[in-house]
């Protein structure tokens, strides 16, 4: 169908961006959502989320600002502006991100209705909590995503198993270190030797090493 078509490529698209080759991974997004248009003309959500944070990942911050202000005027042209929202949310969050305006970005977020806060904007979220010093919400964000991990994998693989990494992250900052090796061990086991070079997979090795010495 329009809606379910490309799934394994943005999954593909998700690895790329994570081994640093964002243009790759742009090119995948916009091509699914170029087919799932033609397939489905009324899919003004389509992956337009996914590029927007492929952009972002590739450093081009304009391509966030642009793709922002189309889905704004999408948004102002459908009946269900909430369709839109997710992304809009995101687009906001990236770009405060980007400016080191995480209390902006978290507020952006907290704004959602809990049940609307896509696996990719929890993830964002917790980081901008990490960096904030707001320790008790990046952990309560990424144990409630952690507790349906099924589930957040279902929808977004890679930034769902992340979540499991940023845990042991904030578990550690927040000074419960038998936690933090825990999640990092399960994040490790989960990823095993897949997809060597991914950053997170290198950072958790080496956290649990310093832990566990």
């Amino acid at each position: 169908s329009g809606v379910d078509y490309g799934g394994s490529l943005m999954v593909r698209a998700s690895l790329l961006a994570a081994l640093g080759r964002n243009s790759e991974a742009v090119r995948i997004a916009e091509a699914v959502s170029a087919e799932r248009l033609r397939r489905t003309p009324s899919d003004l959500r389509n992956v337009r989320a996914s590029i927007m944070y492929f952009r972002y990942a590739s450093g081009d911050v304009p391509g966030v600002q642009q793709l922002l202000s189309e889905v704004r005027r999408d948004s102002a042209s459908v009946q269900d502006a909430d369709l839109l929202g997710e992304t809009i949310i995101l687009g906001d969050m990236l770009l405060a991100y980007q400016e080191g305006r995480y209390n902006d970005a978290i507020a952006s977020f907290e704004r959602q209705s809990r049940k609307d806060r896509p696996v990719r904007s929890s993830y964002l979220y917790a980081q901008c909590c990490l960096k904030a010093g707001e320790l008790e919400k990046a952990v309560s964000q990424l144990e409630f995503r952690t507790r349906y991990l099924d589930d957040a994998v279902a929808v977004s693989p890679y930034e769902g198993i992340r979540c499991i990494y940023l845990l042991g992250v904030a578990y550690e900052q927040s000074g419960w270190k038998d936690r933090a090796a825990e999640q990092y061990k399960k994040f490790l086991d989960i990823w095993e030797d897949a997809d060597p070079g991914i950053e997170e997979v290198a950072d958790a090795r080496a956290r649990l090493t310093k832990l566990s010495s």
